[in-house]
């Protein structure tokens, strides 16, 4: 008995379909792991968590007073929803520390690999809080009025 190309091509779409599904599943069922309060890991993920909520204002009060950005622009920046964060690794020397970051931008198409950056947000300590100093992602450029 030959297989016809409609049967074969069901058993491709088939397979594919499982495929997407033991994905979501094992992307979704990652554990989320929550830093120790008062550490520069607390500090990027409140900020990370409050500008995925759009809660521009609550993310800026983890914006260093010297780093030059402001909620203005944490309200200009786009914001993926559907991007992924992780952890990579944390480092604290003193008064200051660096907390690295993986970002992963899922593609639209079915077919594609999704996007990746890592960033290197920094923090120093101020008044007991670990505030983010510079230009700290999903912020490329502070201070600049748009034309």
């Amino acid at each position: 008995m030959r297989n016809s190309p409609n049967r074969i091509l069901a058993i491709i779409a088939g397979v594919v379909i499982i495929a997407v599904i033991v994905a979501t599943v094992f992307s979704s069922t990652r554990s989320i792991v929550t830093p120790k309060p008062g550490t520069p890991e607390a500090s990027v993920q409140g900020y990370l968590t409050a500008v995925f909520a759009g809660k521009n204002t609550d993310a800026a009060e983890f914006l260093a007073p010297g780093s030059g950005c402001k909620v203005s622009d944490l309200d200009r920046a786009y914001i993926t929803k559907n991007a992924r964060v992780d952890l990579l690794k944390a480092e604290v020397d003193g008064e200051s520390a660096q907390v690295w970051i993986r970002v992963e931008i899922p593609s639209s198409d079915l077919f594609e690999n999704s996007m990746t950056e890592d960033h290197i947000l920094r923090l120093s300590r101020v008044n007991e809080r670990w505030l983010l100093t510079d230009i700290p992602w999903p912020l490329y450029n502070c201070e600049v009025l748009p034309k």
